[in-house]
């Protein structure tokens, strides 16, 4: 009996220990991955996640945030230490704190083709904060077809609003020997009766708009194929100008600044015979029109004040200034304000103002080489396919804006990001060609090449020689850039 009873004892406390570790171990598994809904909505779906533990509570992070807090972790938020990195490694620190700043949710924004920028101003204007830090769902009115488009209709609507801000608005003018946009001081005078969605916004809302517009681009890690001047870039960033900065808005000003400053006898005071004042268009009380008025700069009465050897320093000065940011202070004050409400200044410190204007506009030299071999094939294509080999044979043999052109055809965009082509596969997919069947529709083909800007996909049919395929992409570049019944 006691050894039945012994037997039967050292059997059920085997059975005990190894229940009691099962269990361990099947708990211990449960808690190394919290439920779906208790992870972040923002990380990817592909993450891994990681159980951190501090005195004594745990928590889950992503395995993107757990590399990029390894990576930077001994940096901290000292953004003088993270500016000595190199371009690439703090444009990808500033990526990452740009992208733990997302909101749940969308930014709705319904407009019409034929009134884009009154819409716009009315659905990005009335926004706060949190919402404008969510992603943005664009909606053209009467175009249901299009709602389920990934990015594609976002990239259209920026495309052709930016087009009108920097083009018809009145707010920006362009300065054709720098290539550039420069506020426009007469936007005021432009822009007094504008009204949208039954309000009236005056000049300084608007540019308020353009700002928070040009925050979210950069926000999104999308581009604007146009370039600031280098005075805005640099206020943008809290940065001050220097005399040198006048040399690439006015240059005839920029000699005669600088020739006061260092006291050249052709510009000495005598025969300059300047006061600390500067000639603007205001328009007159009575009958409103613009016209030539002596406006104070730097000093009260300064109209009166005559320049002399002795506050030069001071004149040059004030002058530059004034003409850097002085006569668009309200303006500029305006935009900064805008982008801000969107981008916190202290994460864009890191940069310079070109490198700022890298990060908004993208590269805008196109490389064909690197375009070739940054690119996928779907449908049947490889690098080896006959008609894929024509297509780049094709591209080699098309002018640079014609590059320009197929590009925005299949993305959107004009330009590429940061590093090259690469880099499209970070946003909405690398550059890609589908094979599609040769043919019309109802034989269930293709005539044309059709863009997929939601996807960056060019769906190319397999032509059956290489003149008809050139034949058709050059038609297909230029319709596609006047109509819109080409690109989905």
């Amino acid at each position: 009996f006691l050894c039945l009873f012994f037997i039967f004892f050292r059997f059920f406390v085997f059975i005990y220990i190894y229940l009691y570790f099962f269990f361990s171990f099947f708990f211990f598994l449960m808690i190394r991955r919290p439920p779906r809904s208790t992870l972040s909505s923002s990380s990817a779906a592909s993450d891994v996640y990681k159980r951190q533990v501090s005195d004594g509570k745990a928590w889950f992070i992503s395995q993107t945030d757990y590399e990029m807090n390894e990576k930077f972790d001994r940096y901290g938020f000292n953004t003088e230490l993270i500016s000595k990195l190199d371009f690439q490694t703090r444009v990808e620190w500033f990526r990452h704190q740009l992208g733990r700043s997302v909101q749940p949710g969308h930014l709705d924004v319904a407009v019409h083709r034929e009134n884009i920028f009154q819409d716009s101003v009315v659905c990005i204007s009335a926004q706060d904060k949190s919402r404008l830090l969510s992603s943005v769902k664009v909606v053209f009115e009467g175009e249901t077809k299009l709602l389920n488009d990934a990015s594609g209709i976002k990239k259209s609507w920026m495309d052709m609003l930016s087009k009108y801000i920097f083009g018809e608005s009145g707010l920006f003018e362009y300065d054709e020997e720098n290539e550039e946009y420069k506020i426009d001081r007469t936007a005021r005078y432009k822009l007094s009766n504008f009204e949208a969605g039954g309000k009236k916004y005056n000049h300084l809302e608007l540019l308020t708009f353009v700002g928070r517009l040009l925050g979210k681009v950069l926000f999104d890690g999308e581009r604007l194929p146009l370039h600031l001047s280098q005075s805005i870039y640099k206020a943008l960033l809290q940065q001050e100008t220097q005399l040198e900065d006048v040399r690439d808005l006015d240059p005839g000003l920029f000699k005669v600044l600088n020739g006061v400053r260092n006291g050249e006898q052709e510009y000495h005071p005598d025969y300059l015979c300047e006061v600390f004042g500067a000639l603007e268009m205001v328009p007159n009380r009575e009958t409103g029109e613009l016209e030539l008025t002596d406006v104070e700069i730097g000093r009260i009465g300064g109209c009166k004040i005559d320049m002399t050897m002795e506050n030069r320093v001071d004149w040059v000065e004030y002058k530059f200034h004034w003409a850097l940011r002085g006569r668009i202070k309200d303006e500029l004050d305006k935009l900064l304000y805008g982008f801000w409400s969107v981008v916190n200044p202290a994460l864009l410190s890191i940069f310079s103002a070109p490198e700022l204007q890298m990060l908004l506009c993208g590269n805008m030299e196109l490389d064909l080489d690197d375009w070739q071999a940054s690119s996928s094939y779907e449908g049947g294509f490889s690098p080896d396919h006959q008609v894929v080999q024509w297509f780049w044979e094709v591209m080699a043999e098309l002018e640079p804006h014609e590059h320009v052109k197929l590009l925005q055809f299949v993305t959107g965009s004009q330009t590429v990001p940061l590093e090259g082509f690469r880099g499209l596969a970070n946003r909405s997919g690398p550059f890609t060609l589908k094979r599609v069947k040769h043919g019309t529709k109802a034989t269930g083909g293709s005539s044309m090449p059709i863009g997929h800007t939601c996807t960056n996909t060019m769906d190319l049919p397999d032509y059956p020689d290489k003149q008809t395929l050139g034949k058709m992409l050059k038609v297909t570049i230029e319709l596609g850039m006047q109509s819109q019944f080409i690109m989905e």
